[in-house]
């Protein structure tokens, strides 16, 4: 029974890297879309106006900003829950 708490804490971590690393992966296939987007608009030495800058702009801030976790997602990823009973590091003594 002693063994099973390290192999389940191996698989645990093994998952979790599995997660960021998708979501990394996704994070690049969007940039590498807008990429080719911007390569496209630029094609045959075009001039991107200002407004397509802005777009391109705003689709790189908002795939990078995808790639931070919400709170939500971020206490879940802690275990934090502030429906349940503080843990005993967090137990206030007085």
């Amino acid at each position: 029974m002693s063994g099973l708490a390290p192999a389940i804490g191996a698989f645990e971590l093994l998952f979790a890297s599995r997660g960021e690393w998708i979501r990394n992966i996704a994070i690049l296939t969007k940039l590498y879309q807008i990429y080719d987007d911007v390569e496209y608009a630029c094609a045959g030495g075009k001039v991107i106006s200002q407004n397509q800058l802005d777009e391109f702009h705003g689709r790189i801030q908002g795939a990078l900003h995808s790639s931070i976790p919400d709170k939500n997602e971020k206490e879940l990823q802690r275990g934090d829950n502030p429906e349940s009973e503080p843990g005993p590091s967090e137990r206030v003594i007085g």
